[in-house]
């Protein structure tokens, strides 16, 4: 599942995990969505299987399997999320599994 090109992704989230539990940090993760240039199923996998909170970004743009977004969602840049519309989306995601921060 997890790749050499990754490493350096897996070597900061055990990182930041123990960091956390050292410091008795509730850590709250994020899934990052899907582009069409990068598929971050194997990251997401490791987040949404960690026992942490987590808000599903990639669901709710809609990339949590393939690359493609919910129409206007994605950006012309096909990697961030297109104006109020995207970010709305994102922030509402946020908010619902992370709901005192609201």
């Amino acid at each position: 599942m997890v790749s050499l090109l990754n490493a350096n992704w897996l070597s900061a989230y055990n990182e930041l995990t123990s960091i956390c539990k050292e410091n008795n940090i509730e850590l709250i993760l994020c899934t990052i969505p899907n582009v069409p240039e990068r598929n971050h199923n194997f990251k997401n996998a490791i987040i949404r299987s960690s026992g942490y909170r987590y808000a599903d970004v990639s669901k709710a743009v809609g990339s949590e399997v393939t690359t493609s977004w919910y129409d206007g969602l994605l950006s012309s840049d096909k990697v961030h999320p297109n104006g109020i519309k995207g970010a709305t989306v994102i922030m509402s995601e946020i908010f619902s599994a992370v709901p005192e921060i609201g």
